[in-house]
């Protein structure tokens, strides 16, 4: 498929995610993900949310912070405004999406 009907796909499909990658021959998605003031992650530490990893396999692979791009260790805080990638497979998303309290709305209408 073009690289336009796969964002668009990608925006149905997980329209909480400013954008989401499937990796080419795997099962794993990479959603790129807004934080927000109030979002369950917002202040925590990587290694604060070893319980919900515990839950639901997935990794915080990259985390952009005023253009920087930092790859986090387990003492590295999220903080409104980042945007992180998520690296998860794709049948867990609904899962992950629960576990952290995602809230979106699901697309009911596209106009092409």
């Amino acid at each position: 498929l073009s690289e336009t009907v796969q964002t668009v796909l990608s925006q149905i499909k997980y329209p909480f995610a400013h954008e989401a990658v499937r990796l080419e021959n795997e099962r794993i998605v990479i959603l790129k993900y807004l934080i927000s003031l109030d979002d369950f992650l917002a202040g925590k530490r990587i290694l604060e949310i070893k319980s919900i990893r515990e839950k639901v396999d997935f990794t915080i692979v990259a985390i952009e912070r005023e253009g920087k791009v930092i790859i986090p260790k387990g003492e590295s805080f999220i903080f409104p405004e980042d945007r992180i990638y998520i690296a998860v497979e794709e049948n867990k998303i609904s899962e992950l999406v629960k576990a952290l309290g995602i809230r979106f709305e699901p697309v009911r209408t596209v106009f092409i």
